[in-house]
C-alpha cells in the first residue's frame, strides 16, 4: 500500500477523482513498489518507458553517429575499440566475453530469484480480484518486479524502507 504521505502529495482531478502524477522518480518509486494494483502499476512503467522517447530517440541517433566518425578519424574500428583501448580489457570483444562469463555465473540465481518473486504473484493472484479478472499470473511482468522485490523484503528479510528512508532523507 503507498503511503498516505506520498499520496498526499499528488493533485486530484475532480472530474475523474484520479490522481495526477509526474513521471519524476519520487512520484513513480512508490508507486511501482507499492502499489497493490498491477494495472496502476503497468501504466506507470509505460509511461517511463515512453518518457522523452520522441525527442530524445534522434539526439541518441545522432550522438551515436558523431562518436563512431569521431573514433573512425582518430584510426580506431569504431567508438568501443577508441573507448577500451586504455582500460584493463582492451577490445570491445574481450569486454562482451568478460560479460557473457558473468551472465553464465550468475544467470543460475537470478532465474532463481525471479522465480521467487513469480511464485510470490501466483500466490497474490489466488488471493486477489486479478484472478476474478483472468489476469495472468504464469509470468513475470516488468511492472510487477519493484512490487514483488519490495514485498519480499519487507515479509522475509524484515526490511521496512519507510523505517529506512529516516536514517537517509534525501
Amino acid at each position: 500500500m503507498i503511503g498516505v504521505e506520498v499520496i498526499s502529495r499528488f493533485l486530484r482531478d475532480n472530474s475523474t477523482g484520479k490522481y495526477i502524477i509526474t513521471l519524476k522518480a519520487p512520484d513513480t518509486l512508490p508507486i511501482l513498489k507499492f502499489a497493490t494494483n498491477p494495472r496502476t502499476r503497468q501504466l506507470v512503467n509505460e509511461a517511463l518507458s515512453k518518457k522523452c522517447h520522441d525527442e530524445n530517440t534522434p539526439r541518441f541517433l545522432e550522438v551515436l553517429k558523431l562518436r563512431h566518425e569521431c573514433a573512425t578519424l582518430l584510426g580506431y574500428q569504431s567508438h568501443g575499440h577508441y573507448m577500451c583501448e586504455t582500460k584493463m580489457v582492451e577490445t570491445p570483444e574481450k569486454a562482451e566475453e568478460f560479460l557473457l562469463e558473468l551472465l553464465e555465473v550468475y544467470r543460475p540465481k537470478c532465474l532463481e530469484e525471479l522465480d521467487l518473486l513469480l511464485d510470490m504473484k501466483r500466490k497474490d493472484f489466488v488471493d486477489s480480484a486479478a484472478n476474478a479478472k483472468n489476469e495472468d499470473d504464469s509470468k513475470l511482468d516488468p511492472w510487477d518486479v519493484s512490487y514483488y522485490t519490495q514485498l519480499y523484503k519487507s515479509k522475509y528479510a524484515g526490511v521496512d524502507e519507510a523505517a529506512l528512508r529516516e536514517f537517509f532523507p534525501l
